[in-house]
């Protein structure tokens, strides 16, 4: 909370130029897709969280609206038939992110 005002045009950034173009991209390799697909769910696991990123950057005008670009990206990513992604979800399975996760679920 400290820093929140300073850090809310970089978190902008980073996930519209960074989270999105990974997921929108048809050339980015699956492994990277997956991560940042896995990261999503992590975040998006917390209802809290996707409020607060609703209201602080949807709400207000002056930023770019990164819940909007995200569910977008994400519907892009999800209407692809790219066999490699498929394949390497399929091969890899749950990574760290997601054993993390379900670990830390269990725990509650």
């Amino acid at each position: 909370r400290l820093y929140r005002s300073e850090l809310k045009g970089e978190v902008s950034s980073l996930i519209s130029n960074v989270f999105t173009t990974i997921i929108s991209s048809p050339f980015a390799p699956p492994a990277h897709v997956s991560l940042v697909v896995e990261l999503l769910a992590t975040v998006c696991a917390d209802e809290t969280t996707l409020a607060e990123m609703f209201l602080n950057y949807d709400c207000d005008l002056t930023q770019v609206d990164v819940y909007k670009e995200l569910v977008g990206s994400l519907a892009k990513c999800a209407k692809r038939h790219d066999p490699d992604l498929l394949n390497y979800v399929a091969a890899v399975g749950p990574t760290d992110v997601h054993k993390r996760r379900v670990k830390g679920a269990a725990n509650r």
